[in-house]
C-alpha cells in the first residue's frame, strides 16, 4: 500500500504533490501535474451537443413551477465562515467511507481494499475484496450495520465479472480483519457504466442501494433516450432498491403483492436495452424496487429531520439533478425527462400506469455552465444539521461535482423537499470529491478520490451548542452507524490528527474546538 500523508489543516503533502491551500470558496487543493489518471466513463461531450441545449426551448410549465434551475454558482462562502483541513493523504483512490460506533473510520478503496484508521497512525487494511476496476465499476459503496455491535457487519456495493452486487462481511472484533463476504443481491448489469455504488440504512432500519441503468445511451437529447431499464419495473437496474439486512423483501416495498408489469427489455447488451417496453408483455416486478426513474443515483442521503431521501442523479448530455424521494413508488423521470427538460412528465404515469407523474427535481444545473463546461457527475452529498453550524449553514445541503472539482452548498426550503436561494461555492479544485458524510460531532468530511485524500469542513464560527455528539453515528450517502461505545477515533471531533509536531497536534486541536464550542458566536 501506498505511503499514507496525514496532517491538520493544510500544511503537509506528499512530496509529489504541489497544490495551494485556499479556503471559503476557492481553491483548497489543487492536483499537481502528476495526477492525470481520473474515474474512467466520465463523459465528454462534443460541441454540437451546446446546440441541442440550446434548441431545446424553454421550460415546461411543470418544470418551472416544481424545480429550482440555476445556470451558475458565483457566490464563494466567506474565508473566515468555514474551516477545512486535510486529515490524510496517500490513499490510492478512495471511493466510500463511515464511522463505527468506536470511532474508527473504515475507508473504501476503488481497487477493493478495505481500510481501518484511528486517526493515531496510519491506515490499516482490514481487507481486500477481489473486485472489477474497469470503467466506473470498482469497489463502490458502504454501510456501517444499524446492529454492527452485534453483527459486525460492513455492507458493501461492489463490481465482479462484469456485474454489481451488494453483500455484507463481517469484520472481526479481536483480529480486525474482514471476513468474506456475503452476497444478498447479485447479477446487476454493469456493462459499461452508469453502475450506481450509494448504500445506506434508512430511518426504519432497511438497507437502499442506488442501481445505474448500466449507460448504453448515446448522448441523445433530454426526451430521446435510448436505455429504457430505468422506466420499467422487472429489473432493478435504473433504480433505487429497498430490502433488508438478511437481503429478504420488505413486506411494505410498493411492488410486493403486484402479479405482473410492463415487462423490461430482456437482451443484456446495449441493442437489447434499447428496445422501448412493450405495454403488452408482462412479467413479474422485482419486488425489492422502492423509486424508479434514475439514471445513476450513485450517491444518496436521507434528510434526518424528514427521514426524506435526497438523490444526486447524474444526468447524460445537459442536466445535472437533486431529485428527492418523500415515499416510495415515485417515477423521477428517467429516462422521458433530464433535470428539467424532456418529455412532458404525464409520460411516467403512461410508461408505469397507477403510479403518478414523474417526479420534478428539487434542483438541477447545466453541464454547459464553468468549470468543465460541457461535463458534469453529480455527487449527492449530506446535511449539516448539528447545532454547532450557525445559521445559514445549520440544515443546509451540500454536495459536489466530479467533473467540476466542486463542493456547493444550498439552503433547504421549510418543507425539506426543495432548495432556496443560491448555490454557494465551498470548494473549488477539490481533488475529485466521491463521497460526503458527517461524523458524530457534526463535522462534515469528504473524500478527494484523485488527490487521494480526506478532508474535514467545520464552521469558522461554531456555534454554542450542548448536543452531545451522537456516537459512531455516520449521516452519509452511503451509511449509517448504530451508538453505543466509546469514542476514540477522528469522530469524536478532538482526537490527536498527526502531524509534523505529534506530541502538540491533539492538545491544539482539542483547545481549538473546546474554545469554538464555548464562545457564543453571531449569525453568520
Amino acid at each position: 500500500m501506498a505511503e499514507m500523508h496525514y496532517s491538520r489543516g493544510c500544511r503537509l503533502f506528499s512530496e509529489n504533490r504541489q497544490g495551494r491551500c485556499r479556503f471559503g470558496g476557492v481553491a483548497l487543493f489543487r492536483p499537481g501535474a502528476d495526477i492525470k489518471e481520473s474515474m474512467q466513463g466520465l463523459r465528454r461531450f462534443p460541441a454540437f451537443l451546446v446546440f441541442l441545449l440550446a434548441v431545446a426551448g424553454p421550460l415546461p410549465v411543470a418544470a418551472q413551477a416544481g424545480a429550482q434551475l440555476e445556470a451558475a454558482a458565483a457566490h464563494p462562502i466567506g474565508t473566515d465562515q468555514l474551516r477545512a483541513e486535510r486529515l490524510l493523504g496517500g490513499l490510492q483512490y478512495p471511493s466510500s467511507a463511515a464511522f463505527l460506533p468506536d470511532g474508527r473510520l473504515v475507508i473504501l478503496q476503488l481497487g477493493g481494499d478495505v481500510l481501518l484508521w484511528d486517526a493515531r497512525s496510519p491506515p490499516k487494511v482490514a481487507g481486500k475484496l477481489g473486485v472489477e476496476m474497469v470503467g466506473e465499476r470498482g469497489l463502490l459503496g458502504l454501510a456501517v450495520d444499524p446492529k454492527f455491535s452485534e453483527s459486525g457487519r460492513l455492507y458493501l456495493y461492489y463490481s465482479t465479472a462484469g456485474k454489481q452486487r451488494v453483500g455484507y462481511a463481517v469484520l472481526d472484533a479481536k483480529t480486525h480483519k474482514l471476513g468474506p463476504v456475503t452476497d444478498l443481491v447479485t447479477g446487476l448489469a454493469a456493462d459499461r457504466d452508469h453502475n450506481g455504488g450509494g448504500i445506506a440504512f434508512g430511518p426504519d432500519g432497511l438497507l437502499y442501494f442506488g442501481t445505474g441503468d448500466s449507460g448504453c445511451s448515446r448522448s441523445r437529447p433530454p426526451g430521446d433516450g435510448e436505455n429504457y431499464l430505468g422506466t420499467c419495473l422487472t429489473r432493478l437496474e435504473g433504480k433505487i432498491s429497498r430490502i433488508d439486512r438478511d437481503g429478504g423483501i420488505p413486506a411494505g416495498n410498493p411492488l410486493v403483492g403486484s402479479a405482473e408489469v410492463t415487462a423490461c427489455p430482456t437482451g443484456s447488451d446495449c441493442e437489447g436495452v434499447r428496445s422501448l417496453p412493450d405495454q403488452a408483455v408482462k412479467a413479474a416486478p422485482r419486488g425489492e424496487i422502492y423509486n424508479w426513474g434514475l439514471r445513476n443515483p450513485w450517491r444518496f442521503t436521507f434528510d434526518e429531520q424528514t427521514g426524506y431521501l435526497w438523490i444526486g442523479d447524474v444526468g447524460e448530455v445537459t442536466w445535472e439533478e437533486i431529485t428527492v424521494s418523500t415515499g416510495p413508488a415515485q417515477h423521477h423521470g428517467w429516462p422521458w425527462r433530464e433535470g428539467v427538460r424532456g418529455a412532458s412528465n404525464y409520460r411516467c404515469a403512461e410508461s408505469t400506469p397507477g403510479f403518478g407523474n414523474c417526479v420534478e427535481p428539487a434542483f438541477a444545473y447545466s453541464h454547459f455552465e464553468e468549470p468543465a463546461d460541457g461535463q458534469g457527475a453529480i455527487v449527492g452529498g449530506v446535511f449539516t444539521n448539528h447545532c454547532s453550524w450557525p445559521t445559514p449553514f445549520r440544515g443546509s445541503y451540500w454536495f459536489g461535482d466530479f467533473s467540476k472539482d466542486r463542493i456547493w452548498m444550498l439552503a433547504v426550503n421549510s418543507e425539506r423537499t426543495g432548495v432556496v436561494g443560491t448555490r454557494l461555492v465551498a470548494v473549488e479544485d477539490a481533488g475529485g470529491p466521491v463521497h460526503f458524510f458527517t461524523g458524530p460531532d457534526g463535522t462534515l468530511y469528504y473524500l478527494a478520490h484523485l488527490a487521494g485524500e480526506l478532508w474535514a469542513l467545520r464552521p469558522g464560527h461554531p456555534a454554542a451548542c450542548d448536543q452531545q455528539p451522537t456516537r459512531g453515528t455516520s449521516h452519509t450517502a452511503s451509511s449509517s452507524a448504530e451508538g453505543g461505545a466509546k469514542q476514540s477515533g477522528p469522530g469524536c471531533g478532538c482526537s490527536a490528527m498527526p502531524s509534523s509536531r505529534p506530541g502538540s497536534a491533539v492538545v491544539s486541536l482539542c483547545l481549538a474546538l473546546l474554545l469554538g464550542l464555548l464562545r457564543r458566536t453571531r449569525d453568520v
